[in-house]
């Protein structure tokens, strides 16, 4: 029973050391990162955090608006109904704002 666990614990770690070589082999000549390619992730980084920061900004704008006008409580919806709808309020009133400048 022991040499039995014993071969295939060595079975094993054969797959993995082999899987290990070949994927450094691969990587040594197919280099995943260079520097010219850097800045696409970054880029790509940048744009989803100004993405939420702008949601995160109209939602705020939406939630004091909501409280301004006194629409009905917003306590009775769930909390992706809730920011949805301060979202869309904020993204109005910003919209609304701009086409009247």
């Amino acid at each position: 029973m022991q040499t039995k666990k014993n071969h295939s614990l060595l079975f094993l770690l054969l797959i993995v050391a082999w899987t290990l070589i070949v994927l450094a082999g691969y990587y040594y000549y197919h280099k995943p990162l260079t520097v010219e390619a850097l800045p696409a992730p970054l880029t790509a980084l940048l744009d989803v955090l100004l993405a939420g920061l702008l949601l995160g900004l109209l939602g705020g704008l939406g939630r004091w608006l909501w409280k301004m006008v006194h629409l009905p409580r917003l306590d009775a919806l769930a909390p992706l109904e809730r920011a949805t709808l301060q979202v869309t309020l904020g993204a109005g009133c910003t919209s609304l704002f701009w086409l009247a400048l």
